[in-house]
């Protein structure tokens, strides 16, 4: 498992992770699980063959302004799952892999089930460690704290140390937000 969570203070918008791969009782330092992707940068959780196709595919959309942007970078992603499914590259779990994105316009996530949101919150958190970042997130919104990056680095630190099945490293990104 893992922890993403994305905070926007305003004028950036940051999206953090840890760098643990776990499996059973094994975890392994994995490296970032942010990819930037054109204008938009993707945390992962679950499957690193997701991970694998977002770095490979060329076709993903250069931006992701709005839900239909969105909906277009699920259905390639679908698209190419379903052909890795069919070749017995994947399993059926890696089909319940979650991404948390940011862009220039907002925080979007695409869940399990491929159902797919813009998030109005200010702030979102996905993976094992999502309960215990969504608390602290909460906090910082409440109290409208402006520094971004230092909110997103505590939280997946506090991750990090709090939950078991998030390890590792904190590796954080940013966009400029346009709203």
């Amino acid at each position: 498992m893992t922890v993403i969570a994305a905070y926007n203070d305003g004028e950036r918008i940051w999206i953090g992770s840890d760098s643990a791969g776990t499996a059973d009782e094994l975890q392994a330092d994995t490296g970032s699980k942010l990819i930037q992707k054109f204008r938009y940068v993707i945390g992962h959780a679950i499957s690193y063959r997701v991970a694998d196709i977002i770095r490979e595919s060329k076709n993903f959309p250069k931006n992701i302004n709005n839900l239909k942007d969105l909906a277009t970078f699920r259905n390639i992603l679908k698209e190419e799952l379903a052909k890795d499914l069919a070749d017995g590259l994947i399993t059926q779990e890696d089909l319940l892999s979650e991404l948390l994105i940011i862009s220039p316009y907002g925080i979007f996530v695409i869940e399990d089930g491929f159902q797919i949101h813009k998030i109005f919150l200010g702030y979102y958190a996905i993976g094992g460690g999502a309960e215990l970042a969504f608390g602290a997130l909460s906090l910082a919104n409440q109290l409208k704290l402006k520094n971004g990056k230092k909110v997103v680095t505590a939280v997946v630190a506090a991750a990090i140390k709090h939950c078991t099945s998030c390890g590792g490293k904190c590796y954080v990104r940013s966009m400029i937000f346009l709203g």
